[in-house]
């Protein structure tokens, strides 16, 4: 049991110095980047499937993550920035 516990204190020691070393994941993007990637993303999507801006005709808000990162070793995550629009106008991040 107590072998296990190690096992484990130790993975979860060996994650959050994986993470600590990724710049991406401490640097958050601004505003202006977010933006800039939630609109060529949501652009990419109409040219790819034109039904999906008939449907963002009707919806109330459209949360865009432009990409996320997944990570995992044992215990999971994801991260990503991304921009909610409402009428067309980014409202939050």
């Amino acid at each position: 049991m107590l072998a296990f516990r190690r096992m484990g204190t130790s993975l979860v020691m060996a994650a959050a110095l994986l993470l600590a070393g990724t710049p991406s994941l401490a640097a958050a993007a601004s505003a202006a980047e977010i933006d800039g990637e939630a609109t060529a993303a949501l652009n990419k999507l109409y040219r790819q499937v034109p039904r999906a801006k008939e449907l963002a005709k009707r919806a109330k808000a459209i949360l865009i993550f432009p990409s996320v990162m997944k990570g995992g070793l044992i215990v999971g995550g994801h991260y990503g920035d991304g921009a909610l629009r409402k009428g067309g106008k980014t409202v939050g991040y």
